[in-house]
């Protein structure tokens, strides 16, 4: 969802973006990196939300989203072999539980969002975001993007909810500052025809099979045209993350 673009009025700030401090809903109140609005959030062309000074409904707000989740999101490097094929990773990989032998590279300081979004209402976990790229095909980038809900165990694939939809997940940005300003690195639309749902299993060493009680939610873009220094680099940095 996302206030109007065409006609704005306060009613819509209150639906997009909450009313934290309640009673008659004021302008002053939807101040980016207030109480309401979190800091960097664009309106529908781009332009910051201002964080002081004068607000306009329309000139400020048309189009705008709330932001789901905000996080820094520290970057891996990681160059392997799979099966005699050189694959570079670059991003985040935990592995969930990130204790399974299949390791993890990359962190995100808040890789948990809760609510009901996807179908499922609870805790997510951000389990995978990065590209990968394969020396067979070079100019071939994929950009993968994975939530995950549920908890792990030993039993066989049982229990949980399965992600059913992309219901109240509209996309997914990258941004080189704190602020979440300027032109994202990333920014891409979660639609569900990307996506892939089903039971997450991993080898948890010494033969074991782990198994979750839950669901991940995979959505995998073709990047053809980008290289991989333009998304997360080929070096340890830090970019900041936003769900919305």
């Amino acid at each position: 969802m996302a206030v109007p673009t065409g006609t704005v009025c306060l009613t819509d700030l209150r639906t997009e973006f909450g009313d934290a401090n309640g009673g008659n809903v004021c302008l002053t109140e939807y101040y980016a990196g207030g109480s309401n609005v979190n800091a960097g959030t664009t309106n529908g062309s781009g332009t910051a939300i201002p964080s002081s000074g004068t607000l306009c409904l329309k000139n400020n707000f048309a189009g705008a989203q709330a932001a789901i989740h905000n996080s820094q999101f520290n970057v891996f490097y990681k160059s392997s072999n799979l099966t005699g094929i050189s694959v570079n990773y670059s991003g985040m990989w935990n592995e969930y539980p990130v204790s399974t032998s299949r390791g993890m590279f990359g962190t995100m300081t808040t890789p948990t969002f809760t609510g009901n979004y996807a179908g499922y209402n609870g805790t997510h976990t951000i389990t995978q975001m990065q590209t990968i790229i394969s020396q067979l095909s070079s100019s071939q980038i994929s950009f993968v993007f994975e939530i995950h809900n549920g908890t792990g165990g030993t039993s066989s694939q049982s229990g949980g909810t399965a992600y059913s939809s992309n219901s109240g997940l509209t996309g997914i940005r990258v941004y080189t500052n704190s602020s979440y300003t300027g032109t994202p690195l990333i920014d891409l639309t979660l639609a569900s025809a990307s996506a892939s749902n089903g039971w997450v299993s991993a080898n948890g060493g010494f033969g074991q099979t782990i198994y979750f009680n839950g669901r991940e939610w995979t959505w995998t873009f073709s990047a053809s045209t980008y290289s991989q220094s333009t998304y997360f680099g080929t070096t340890a940095n830090t970019k900041y993350f936003q769900i919305y």
